[in-house]
């Protein structure tokens, strides 16, 4: 009877938004990476959206050599009408990554004021203007503290009694980013310390703190989720706790409504303890524990497992290495 009941809500929680989605296309989360089919120029692409960044084409064959060109593309898909937009041409971030860029805000705000993320059935959708913000509360919504900017969406987190903004970035892989704060830095027992490259990848160690199960709270509720106190990065909140609701985006009224799903959110540590980063078509060490003492930032991998790294197998050893936080049962050499 219990499980009947809470069936029963469900579809009522579902049902309350249904009847506003005008057109929707289906997401697909990999790695706490969020794409979608769009067309570019008729040919069908997966691409990042961000409703707090610029739209992006990554470069293929002979296109412009100049990195940060901007130029107009035509994109298309049900959510999206066809129209020409602008993008700006840069290089994949890795030799091995898969998608072909990303829909920023721009396009976003051009095409419709209602989105909504659903990471429940996993599809984003047009939302009609007309909705009814009741039958949102009703259905389980929730208004999420938050500031619409032009280029960007904060929302505002509670944090040891104190109110925090983040950027809203469907990019970020990880949970909550913030620059050092001697009053988030409450919990040092549970604190874990890294060193790893810098955001340019300059060879700089740059150290960081992750702060575990830290509690965030919004409306008075509050979700457990993992902190990162860092220098090196803007203050964001990323799909580890993004993924964790469903989503009602209304870039014209300037809200944003929030309803808890059943995916978990990340809590506990989100990042290996050992990280790899693709460098000149080589795997470089860019992130290890304080206490490491056999390798250091800006090391290069030469075998794994007794199998040396080529172009070859580049990509396959990556993703080997970022699915296993323990290097030494990989049986790793680097090159100092």
């Amino acid at each position: 009877m219990k499980i009947l009941c809470i069936l029963i809500l469900l579809f009522f929680h579902r049902i309350g938004i249904s009847q506003e989605i005008l057109f929707s296309v289906p997401m697909e989360l990999i790695d706490n990476k969020v794409f979608i089919p769009i067309a570019i120029e008729g040919t069908s692409r997966q691409m990042k959206f961000n409703f707090s960044g610029p739209s992006i084409l990554h470069k293929v064959g002979n296109q412009l050599s100049s990195d940060k060109t901007k130029i107009k593309a035509t994109a298309e898909a049900p959510i999206i009408k066809k129209n020409l937009f602008n993008f700006i041409l840069a290089e994949p971030k890795s030799i091995c990554e898969k998608y072909s860029g990303v829909i920023g805000r721009e396009i976003l705000q051009r095409n419709s004021d209602v989105y909504m993320l659903d990471f429940d059935d996993m599809f984003i959708a047009l939302v009609s203007a007309e909705y009814d913000a009741d039958d949102l509360i009703k259905s389980g919504y929730k208004e999420m503290p938050s500031i619409f900017y032009q280029d960007k969406i904060e929302i505002i987190a509670s944090i040891n009694w104190t109110d925090y903004r983040f950027k809203f970035d469907t990019q970020f892989r990880g949970t909550f980013v913030h620059s050092p704060d001697k009053k988030l830095a409450a919990s040092k027992e549970y604190a874990i310390k890294f060193f790893s490259l810098n955001e340019n990848k300059v060879e700089i160690p740059t150290a960081f703190v992750i702060y575990p199960f830290t509690k965030f709270y919004f409306n008075k509720t509050g979700y457990s989720s993992a902190l990162r106190l860092d220098n090196s990065s803007e203050n964001r909140v990323g799909i580890g706790f993004i993924k964790g609701f469903n989503w009602i985006i209304d870039l014209k009224k300037k809200k944003l409504f929030y309803r808890k799903n059943l995916q978990a959110i990340d809590s506990n540590i989100v990042e290996n303890k050992f990280k790899t980063t693709i460098i000149n078509n080589k795997i470089v060490i860019s992130q290890i524990p304080q206490t490491e003492k056999n390798y250091n930032i800006g090391d290069v991998i030469a075998t794994v497992s007794n199998i040396d790294v080529n172009d070859s197998n580049i990509c396959e050893v990556q993703n080997l290495l970022k699915s296993d936080a323990d290097f030494a049962k990989l049986e790793i050499t680097v090159v100092k």
